[in-house]
């Protein structure tokens, strides 16, 4: 019988009395000997948290017209590289590099300051922050 693995996010934005709330639910099927693999098992949980996580802060990013950001840039908490996580995408590094250009930033400068990394070795969360953070700084959400 397989397993069914149920990862639910939500987030909530406020600024000036308005509010967005976004949400999300990803189920997979998993097999059911991972139950006697607990590491195998919290990895693959894990993996799926993350993927809700880029699923959820793209939703957010397509709904940022109706609230201003906050002026502040975004801080990061490290996440060891050695965690199990899914490295960053190629089409990631790309953007992180192509935003930092067209801002006039060295990418490797900016990622090591708000995130403590080098971007060669950034998870796709880690990532997918710090495309966020480079966008705010353009100006786009």
């Amino acid at each position: 019988m397989p397993l069914l693995i149920n990862v639910g996010l939500s987030k909530k934005r406020s600024k000036d009395f308005q509010s967005e709330g976004f949400s999300l639910n990803i189920q997979a099927e998993l097999d059911s000997a991972l139950l006697s693999r607990p590491d195998h098992l919290q990895l693959h949980v894990q993996r799926l948290y993350e993927q809700a996580e880029i699923a959820l802060e793209r939703k957010i990013g397509e709904g940022s017209g109706s609230l201003e950001e906050q002026d502040k840039p975004l801080r990061i908490a490290p996440t060891p590289s050695n965690n199990g996580s899914i490295r960053a995408t190629q089409a990631q590094r790309q953007a992180i590099f192509a935003i930092s250009r067209q801002l006039g930033i060295c990418a490797d400068t900016e990622c090591k300051e708000v995130l403590g990394f080098d971007p060669q070795n950034l998870s796709v969360i880690q990532a997918s922050k710090l495309i966020h953070h480079l966008k705010r700084l353009q100006g786009d959400t």
